[in-house]
């Protein structure tokens, strides 16, 4: 069967605890994913020409090639923001060839759903702001889905998982927790990261299918656990129009306080991580039924949390260095106009609320007891300037792959 077409799909992602405690082994935290995808659409073609439609990160179609004996893909002329897709694509042929399978020439198209749109502000049209919603890492396993189903006998989960957070720690240079790589492969889980030795074992150049398929095959340290939010909390979602958080900023000042205070950093990061954890063993308790008493540890927690968070900020703040950039000078993990809109939303209905995340100013999320209270903030931070309520509802589901004539 050769002639068919592969359609993949990727969910984005809210994480609501373990925020920065994430990042260190074996800290846990709780992500779930949301009802908009990043979809992907595959078919073979002849030869070995590669052509790319992805409208999110370049204007034209791009073209290329792929060397069918090593996987290696060539791209004429590629905007550096298709770098991500290429690498994706590229390590899942390697991995196709490391088992058997020939490769061979493909075209794909991304499209977003419009949770992770990027919005003009302005009359210069220039300011950008975005969702926070993990596009970056459900395009990533999206491809890596509709690549290996093109060219193997199905994508098994563990492969899809392992090569999507290889390829986006490569591509980004960067080797973060890779809980939204995860949450966009397995669903709604629980989870602790893997030791970056596992994807910085991948050359910085040159590497081959034989690099790829070792590292596959070996027994990585992550764990996860399918965990979903109860049914009767009901959640409200917006993101801060004109306003974005810049992830790595953040976490580079946290890491400068990690680095120059380990004990302190120490200390608040285990206490950050025992209020995660407090909170989703309050979860597991309330799978099958509104426990009043698991409800309460739960909201006491995840504020326990939110506050050790913003502790975290005050106390990193300190590292920022006179040159550094504007946008690390200026940033939050939690601004003070944001915990008074969060205090203001408690009083509108929300159980518990909070900036999900690394925080900052991508979106605001928040749980409430009944959908009448959602109802009720929805309208409030409807009247609110800059903030944009978001057509998001969770779910449990990960990656989708399926194939057609």
């Amino acid at each position: 069967m050769t002639n068919f077409e592969v359609n993949s799909s990727a969910p984005g992602k809210m994480l609501w605890l373990g925020g920065y405690a994430i990042l260190e082994r074996p800290n846990v935290g709780f992500v779930t994913t949301i009802d908009q995808h990043v979809h992907v659409v595959g078919r073979r073609n002849q030869g070995n020409t590669v052509l790319i439609s992805a409208p999110q990160l370049a204007t034209d179609i791009v073209r290329g090639t792929v060397d069918t004996q090593t996987g290696k893909i060539t791209l004429d002329g590629a905007p550096k923001e298709l770098n991500l897709l290429r690498t994706a694509a590229e390590l899942s042929l390697m991995h196709a060839l490391s088992i058997g399978f020939p490769v061979g020439g493909f075209d794909i198209a991304t499209l977003n759903d419009p949770a992770f749109a990027y919005r003009k502000v302005g009359a210069d049209g220039k300011k950008l702001s975005k969702s926070g919603m993990g596009s970056s890492a459900a395009v990533t396993v999206a491809t890596v889905g509709a690549v290996m189903e093109l060219f193997e006998e199905g994508a098994f989960t563990t492969d899809v998982h392992k090569i999507s957070q290889m390829a986006h720690a490569h591509a980004t240079k960067k080797v973060g927790s890779g809980f939204d790589i995860a949450a966009a492969n397995y669903g709604s889980i629980t989870y602790t990261r893997f030791s970056e030795q596992f994807v910085r074992r991948l050359p910085d150049e040159g590497y081959t299918k034989d690099d790829v398929e070792k590292l596959v095959n070996e027994d990585w340290d992550y764990r996860v656990t399918p965990l979903t939010l109860p049914s009767f909390l009901h959640p409200v979602v917006a993101n801060f129009v004109g306003e974005s958080a810049n992830t790595a900023s953040l976490v580079g000042v946290v890491n400068r306080f990690k680095g120059e205070e380990p004990n302190d950093y120490g200390k608040l990061i285990v206490d950050l991580n025992a209020e995660s954890q407090k909170a989703i063993d309050a979860l597991k308790r309330m799978r099958g039924s509104e426990d009043l008493d698991a409800l309460q540890t739960f909201q006491e927690a995840f504020d326990a949390g939110r506050a050790l968070s913003k502790q975290l900020w005050l106390r990193s703040k300190v590292h920022i260095k006179d040159d550094d950039p504007p946008e690390v000078k200026l940033g939050h993990i939690e601004p003070d106009d944001v915990t008074e809109l969060i205090e203001r939303s408690r009083k509108a209905g929300a159980f518990v609320a909070k900036s999900p995340g690394a925080g900052g100013k991508d979106s605001l999320a928040a749980l409430c007891r009944t959908e009448e209270d959602a109802t009720r903030l929805r309208e409030m931070w409807r009247g609110e300037r800059g903030l944009e309520v978001l057509n998001v509802t969770p779910q449990r589901r990960g990656l989708s792959v399926s194939r057609s004539t």
